[in-house]
This record gives structure tokens, C-alpha cells and sequence, in this order.
């Protein structure tokens, strides 16, 4: 079962991937298999995409705008469940204490 992030990163890439696809910048049997999951085909758009810009000269990307939305998104749906259904049910997606602790210790390892 996908936790509430995968999910929301396979509808990401999925729509990433529908973006691309309009400007052909991948194609299924070229740059994909018809068979790939979308979280996959998402990554390769995103990286010939991210390789285009590189060659145009962008140097940084930043995705804490869009991360902050999508944590601030995921509050305000909880938010409604709770008002509105008095439900706890979506906190099963929510990561868990030791799930935060070992993602931050791993990524303060790495930047040490």
C-alpha cells in the first residue's frame, strides 16, 4: 500500500509526465515502456528536463515553495476531515516520530 507522500509523488510524476508528453520531450519506447510506474516515467521527464536547463544555463532549482504547499495542503485536508466528518482516519498516511528522526539524522549525517 502507498503511504499519502507516494501517493501524492505518483500523481506528481504523473502529471509531470502528461505536462512533457505534450511538448514530446519523452516518448513512450524511447525515453519509457508502457509499463514503467509513473513515479518512474516522472523522474525521467524530470531529469531531461532538469538536463535542458542545466544546458541553458540555470544553476539552482528550488522546491521548498512547493514542498511547503504540499505539507500546508496536507494540514488543511486533515483540518476538514476532522471538522467536517470528525474523522482521524488520513493520520494513518502521517509519517511516523522514528520515520522524522531517522530521515533527519541521515540527511544531518550526510551534510556533516
Amino acid at each position: 500500500m502507498k503511504t499519502g507522500f507516494r501517493r501524492q509523488i505518483a500523481a506528481g510524476a504523473l502529471e509531470l509526465f502528461r505536462e512533457f508528453s505534450k511538448n514530446k520531450a519523452v516518448v513512450e519506447g524511447v525515453h519509457f515502456t508502457s509499463h514503467e510506474r509513473p513515479e518512474l516515467i516522472g523522474r525521467k521527464a524530470l531529469a531531461r528536463a532538469l538536463s535542458d536547463l542545466a544546458a541553458m544555463g540555470v544553476r539552482r532549482i528550488s522546491v521548498g515553495g512547493a514542498l511547503a504547499r504540499s505539507a500546508w495542503g496536507g494540514f488543511i485536508r486533515m483540518a476538514k476531515e476532522i471538522a467536517e466528518q470528525g474523522s482521524f482516519a488520513g493520520f494513518t498516511d502521517a509519517a511516523s516520530g522514528a520515520e522524522l528522526n531517522a530521515f533527519f539524522t541521515k540527511d544531518k549525517a550526510a551534510r556533516d
